[in-house]
């Protein structure tokens, strides 16, 4: 047991130690502070809290009268008792009335010790008192401001109590239902038959609870749960306590709440539902089926379970606030399902508000986006791809929005107010479509050659920009652009912002997709202004260098020329026939290649010489070498329109000019008259040379291989040379068939 407190006011030492010694002598376990004044008496009520106080009542500095006025006011629950030497009975009197609980004389000290235990006794029957009539007024509060009507009838039937909630429930006062039957306030008679026989069960012992309908008089047919409670006097029952619960609300939201469960349980999505903390209280079947966890795994987890860790910290902070706003959250989360699977879903998070405006629940709205995610995604990366390959394009890549210069030219040439065709003479209409183009986007490129930093920068100097041919070819495009036509490509010169001529190809090509807006126009420019340079250069070196070649040509031909005067001179010095006949056919040889040279010489084309014109040069200079006045010997050519690069064309020519000088010189021995063929056709990639003469043919034994003679050695080192293939023919004269394909070598 706790020590007891006590406060004692008292001037006296002496009286003090008397008052403790008494108190000691009963046996009470107690502490104590003396105090002789109002400070002291003051502070240690505050601060000290006792359980009595004992006090002098004439004290040099203070009085009891005063001590117990102050503890009145502020503790009235503490006894205060009067211990004094004397006391008069009008005095003592006055205390009681003032507040004193009892008074001690302390020539009388022997009846402190019982005085106090009476004292206290009473308190504990005063605190009790107290704390019982206090646990009735609550309990009294607590069911008159309960919202669920309470009765209790007696075994008359008749209404002894009601609170509040049930005045209201019939709309009447208390007065007009207390000591009144039920039959009195329950005026229809199906209520009276269905309400009787409860009653009766319920003064015989049991405990009864029904629901039904009722029809109530100022809130029309209500839904209760009514339960009916026997109340006991002693061993016998003398009421019956009944409580009304109005569950209407409750069955009009049980109805509603089976729409909403079927309507969440056949939701497309997953559905999920939780408490105020987070805690799941139901999932839908498609969540199961999304997440892999049943109904049963989930409920009591958090959401949480299902969460990657790829979501910021912070965004979890702003969708609790949000939510707890009683506002509504959207979001995107990067899950994990049950078998570790990762997934994307889009969540739409509200607050579920009762009547009152409270929050009870949240619910979750979900949907399955991995495949639009994975759609997004491919999409940034080909954006990406995109970006960087126009990044690094050397072509100058701009994007621009034609939608309003397209419904402009539709409006003005539907009204016919705007002649297309005429466009490019009217430069203020001109101008005008020009601002009406938006730039969208240009990659790096395009700011190199326009020497600008910003889309604003190229808007703002457009008319720098445009020369006077690209506006007439910006005129041209528009006239494509209203017959929808996608792409057009023009070559002109623009300046960039530096005042700089740019000559470029610039191509207009619309976006798949947006042919109909016009709204994604891509303009490209390629500067080709280095590479006119470079082909204009490049021209004048070719020139050079063709007045160079064709110099060198003309030299070698007269060189070769001056080569073949002299083996002519020679032989019309030389006696030996035979030596004759040897520098006549070196003479031809160094024509043969003269010819060629001339050809080129005379030739626009440096790099190839036209072979029929050669070959019929060549035949007819070999036919006068060695006409025989007692001979006639005509030839005749098929020769296609063949070209043969300078590489193919001299061995050609000197193979040409052995066989024919053999056919000449050996062919037509005791004949009169003879026929030389040359013939020459392109098959293909290959070239097929015939050479045919009706002469007396070579003999059936020789073998080619073997003769000697430089003609034919000639021909067969010539024919190696350019990789034929050379073909002898015996029948009815002479026939050479040479096959080859043209090379660079």
């Amino acid at each position: 047991m706790s020590k007891l407190k006590i406060l004692i006011l008292e001037d006296s030492k002496l009286d003090t130690e008397l008052i403790i010694k008494e108190l000691e002598k009963d046996g009470f376990n107690f502490d104590f502070i003396r105090v002789e004044t109002e400070e002291g008496f003051t502070k240690n009520l505050s601060n000290y809290k006792p359980d009595i106080i004992l006090s002098d009542f004439s004290l040099p500095q203070f009085d009891g009268m005063s001590a117990l006025k102050i503890a009145v006011k502020h503790y009235p629950q503490t006894p205060f008792i009067v211990v004094t030497g004397s006391l008069s009975e009008e005095v003592a009197a006055d205390c009681i009335k003032s507040g004193a609980w009892d008074y001690v004389v302390k020539e009388r000290l022997f009846r402190l010790g019982s005085v106090l235990k009476n004292t206290l006794e009473l308190k504990k029957e005063k605190e009790n008192f107290l704390e019982a009539e206090e646990t009735r007024k609550k309990y009294e509060f607590i069911i008159n401001t309960s919202k669920i009507p309470m009765s209790l009838i007696n075994l008359d039937y008749r209404y002894e109590a009601v609170n509040d909630a049930y005045c209201r429930m019939h709309g009447l006062s208390r007065k007009k239902i207390i000591n009144y039957s039920v039959e009195d306030i329950w005026h229809k008679k199906e209520h009276i038959d269905y309400i009787l026989p409860h009653l009766k069960n319920a003064f015989s012992g049991t405990e009864v609870n029904y629901e039904t309908w009722f029809t109530t008089h100022n809130k029309g047919l209500r839904f209760f749960n009514v339960s009916l409670s026997p109340y006991y006097t002693g061993e016998k029952i003398s009421h019956v306590v009944v409580t009304s619960h109005d569950l209407t609300e409750n069955k009009i939201a049980e109805k509603e709440l089976r729409k909403f469960s079927t309507a969440v349980e056949q939701s497309p999505g997953p559905v999920i539902i939780t408490d105020i903390n987070g805690k799941i209280e139901y999932v839908n079947s498609k969540f199961t089926e999304l997440t892999g966890y049943t109904l049963k795994e989930s409920v009591g987890k958090n959401p949480n379970m299902l969460k990657t860790g790829h979501t910021d910290q912070n965004e979890y902070k702003n969708l609790w606030n949000t939510i707890k706003a009683g506002k509504v959250w959207k979001g995107e989360f990067k899950n994990k399902k049950k078998n570790g699977e990762i997934y994307w879903e889009s969540t739409t998070i509200s607050p579920i508000i009762n009547e009152n405006g409270e929050t009870t629940n949240y619910i979750a709205l979900k949907e399955d986006i991995t495949t639009r995610k994975k759609a997004e995604q491919d999409l940034l990366e080909s954006e990406r791809r995109i970006r960087t390959i126009m990044d690094y394009s050397p072509i100058a890549i701009l994007q621009q929005d034609y939608t309003v210069l397209k419904k402009y030219l539709n409006k003005m040439v539907k009204e016919r107010e705007l002649d297309l065709n005429l466009l490019t003479k009217n430069k203020d209409e001109l101008r005008k479509c020009l601002s009406m183009v938006k730039l969208l986007d240009m990659n790096k490129a395009a700011k190199e050659i326009l020497n600008a930093t910003s889309v604003k920068e190229i808007e703002k100097n457009r008319a720098k920009i445009y020369t006077a041919d690209t506006m007439k070819n910006f005129a041209q495009g528009l006239v494509k652009l209203t017959k929808e036509e996608n792409y057009y490509q023009f070559e002109t010169t623009i300046n960039n912002l530096k005042g700089e001529p740019k000559h470029c190809i610039v191509r207009l090509a619309t976006i798949p997709g947006h042919e109909d807006k016009f709204d994604l126009v891509i303009m490209s420019l390629l500067d080709i202004t280095l590479r006119l340079k470079a082909e204009e250069q490049l021209k004048e070196s070719l020139a050079e260098k063709e007045i160079m070649l064709k110099e060198i040509h003309h030299r070698v031909k007269n060189n070769l020329q001056i080569i073949s005067s002299l083996l002519n001179m020679q032989i019309r010095y030389l006696k030996n026939e035979s030596a004759r006949e040897y520098l006549q056919e070196s003479h031809n040889r160094v024509k043969s290649m003269a010819l060629i040279h001339e050809n080129l010489y005379q030739s626009k084309n440096l790099r190839e010489i036209d072979f029929s014109n050669y070959i019929d040069l060549l035949i007819n200079h070999l036919f006068s070498s060695y006409n025989d006045l007692n001979q006639s010997i005509t030839y005749q050519l098929d020769i296609s329109n063949i070209f043969l690069n300078i590489n193919i064309a001299i061995p050609l020519g000197l193979i040409i000019n052995e066989l024919v000088t053999n056919s000449l010189k050996y062919a037509f021995t005791g004949l009169n008259e003879g026929l030389v063929l040359i013939s020459m056709k392109k098959h293909g990639d290959k070239y097929l040379l015939v050479i045919s003469d009706n002469g007396i043919g070579i003999d059936k034994d020789l073998d080619p291989e073997s003769i000697a003679s430089l003609g034919l050695q000639l021909v067969r080192a010539l024919t190696k040379q350019i990789h034929a293939q050379l073909e002898l023919i015996r029948n009815k004269g002479t026939t050479f068939r040479l096959t080859f394909k043209e090379t660079d070598n």
